[in-house]
């Protein structure tokens, strides 16, 4: 953003470069975390958080059909030869090995998008070689697969650490629409990139907010969207009620992402669908009466605890390979009987395994526990709690986005008599 506005804010653009100084080592620390599955070689770049290995083998599957090896980004700075080192100083990854979270995904695309398009002061061709450029693109891959394939049915392991959504859908338009705002690219990869991640959120991603929106009970015309926040609740007879606690930030990341993502060139594109163009109308509408006049909660859910629920214990998933902090190497699920220790031990998939001994270890259960296969919502298990971290200023800030957008897209909607 700063080296974008360069030159209406110089001396802000010169104090961020000033205070990040060694842009090289973000980019060689994507490379040197990168998950790489089918590198048999590396322990650390080829195991994975069970987890995340659950919802990303049928995609591993294709590619390994496809017959190339891939490179994923990974969420944490580390590897498992450094947490072996650094745990014992307090300096350890949950549960001490990696995972792949699509919206650290998502949001890391957009960074090296944005650098590249905005010319920061490294220069491309130093940085973007063709590790990363695979690393880009294989990345981008993932997420089209699993926009496609609705998260492989557990959104809650594929968004880790970020359970909203709506949230992971607008950081993905963000960098469609610079993508499709760009004049040309400088790297053949980048369109590739694009056409994988527009058709992504032009079909499957469109496809989830029309079947999504919901209408205003007193005036139909107004349309809303809702996330997961306050909606398990029961009154004082058992009924269910739904408090739309997060119905502002849900509403608002819809208008962000619609807008974003049938957009090229500062305007709506003339094919958006019809049925687009009413959910932006409409849902900013209902943003205009309803942000500021207290009726409903600003709430949000923009950071969590990767456990939503007991079923999200990476050790309830097949494992196969299992070892102390220490190197000593364990037996596999069900030799390895130990009482799970999840500051000293290490389980997690190497490799690849095979998709029939996949399905039959699904079957066999872990640690006294059987896989949940479906997601069946945050607020399904009643018992169960999480940690996560909400922001106020995030949910009106959005929505003053969302406003703007709207009055920018479509002017004639948006400035109704009366209007401001």
């Amino acid at each position: 953003m700063l080296a974008n506005q360069r030159d209406n804010f110089p001396d802000a653009y010169t104090y961020w470069l000033q205070n990040n100084t060694n842009l090289e080592f973000v980019f060689e620390s994507i490379k040197k975390y990168s998950y790489r599955p089918f590198d048999n070689s590396s322990l650390d770049a080829a195991t994975i958080d069970p987890r995340s290995y659950f919802y990303l083998r049928e995609f591993l599957y294709e590619v390994a059909n496809d017959g190339y090896p891939i490179s994923l980004v990974s969420t944490w700075v580390e590897n498992i030869s450094e947490d072996r080192v650094l745990a014992y100083k307090g300096v350890a990854m949950p549960f001490n090995l990696n995972n792949v979270d699509l919206t650290v995904t998502a949001n890391v695309l957009y960074g090296i998008t944005s650098a590249i398009l905005s010319q920061l002061q490294l220069p491309t061709k130093a940085w973007f070689d063709e590790d990363l450029q695979a690393i880009y693109l294989n990345s981008s891959n993932l997420i089209m697969w699993q926009i496609n394939h609705n998260f492989s049915s557990r959104p809650d392991l594929a968004l880790t650490y970020y359970p909203s959504v709506y949230n992971f859908f607008w950081f993905v338009s963000r960098t469609v629409n610079l993508l499709n705002s760009a004049a040309n690219f400088t790297f053949p990869v980048m369109a590739a990139v694009k056409k994988s991640l527009t058709s992504a959120l032009r079909g499957a991603g469109t496809k989830f907010f029309l079947t999504s929106v919901q209408h205003d009970s007193k005036d139909p015309t107004l349309l809303y969207f809702d996330d997961f926040l306050g909606n398990g609740d029961v009154n004082i007879e058992g009924k269910p009620v739904k408090h739309g606690e997060d119905r502002l930030m849900a509403t608002s990341m819809a208008v962000n992402t619609l807008c974003y993502t049938w957009s090229e060139g500062g305007q709506l594109i003339s094919s958006i669908p019809k049925e687009v163009s009413e959910i932006i109308q409409g849902a900013s509408e209902w943003l205009k009466r309803n942000v500021l006049d207290g009726s409903y909660k600003p709430y949000n859910v923009f950071f969590s605890g990767s456990v939503k629920a007991q079923s999200d214990l990476p050790f309830y998933y097949p494992s196969n390979y299992a070892a102390y902090l220490n190197g000593t190497v364990l037996p596999p699920w069900p030799q390895y009987k130990v009482t799970y220790d999840s500051n000293n031990v290490i389980i997690g998939v190497r490799g690849v395994i095979p998709k029939d001994q996949y399905e039959d270890m699904l079957m066999a259960g872990h640690y006294g526990y059987f896989t949940e296969v479906d997601f069946h919502g945050y607020n399904a298990g009643m018992s169960d709690s999480f940690p996560f971290w909400s922001s106020e200023p995030l949910t009106y800030s959005s929505a003053l986005l969302a406003l703007t957008q709207y009055r920018h897209y479509l002017p004639e909607s948006a400035l109704r008599e009366g209007d401001n």
